[in-house]
């Protein structure tokens, strides 16, 4: 299952994977090519960004610019149901940030999709696997987009979208999810 879905990622095809919020659809998420293919399934608007994937911190420095005390702040939060807006280093292709010099990044606490991404051995997009504006799938049977692998691991363990942070001085939510306001609140106050 998890060779399967490496060998296919190292093919620049498409796969569904699991995280522990929703089915997320994997390509390589630094070239341009697979990215374009992520956009055109989920007939996403090239407007709107997609997120990447990591599997360590050490690819997370490898994609992502971020002070001490923010990093200090996500570790408490990461490998977790969060995507973090945070500066991009100029390895990530501004056709997956829609040109922004940001970028999400998800960290997920799903040991499936981290060995997946750790044996491609670079980020994969992390965007659920639904054409945009549908209802994410929490089941690998929910999945109705065209990819080329389906890891078939069951139902999602949260089963709800990850919450959204944007780091600057202080973290603003973009979007509420398993990770509430409060318990944001309570780690930035440590």
């Amino acid at each position: 299952m998890i060779e399967e879905a490496v060998n296919t990622l190292k093919k620049d095809e498409l796969i569904a994977y699991p995280t522990e919020t929703v089915y997320g659809v994997g390509a390589n998420a630094l070239k341009k090519p697979t990215i374009e293919k992520v956009f055109k399934i989920k007939k996403r608007s090239k407007n709107k960004p997609i997120s990447l994937a990591i599997s360590s911190w050490e690819m997370f420095h490898e994609i992502a610019e971020i002070d001490k005390k923010q990093l200090k702040t996500l570790k408490e939060l990461m490998p977790g149901p969060v995507t973090a807006i945070v500066k991009k280093t100029d390895k990530v292709p501004n056709t997956l940030t829609a040109g922004s010099d940001k970028v999400g990044v998800r960290f997920p606490d799903n040991k499936t999709a981290i060995k997946i991404i750790k044996q491609f051995g670079s980020p994969i997009t992390s965007t659920s696997a639904n054409i945009t504006g549908e209802k994410p799938p929490k089941n690998h049977k929910q999945i109705k987009i065209p990819v080329d692998y389906i890891v078939e691991a069951g139902t999602t363990e949260i089963g709800t979208s990850s919450t959204i942070i944007e780091i600057n001085k202080n973290i603003k939510i973009l979007r509420e999810g398993p990770i509430t306001k409060k318990q944001i609140q309570k780690i930035q106050k440590k």
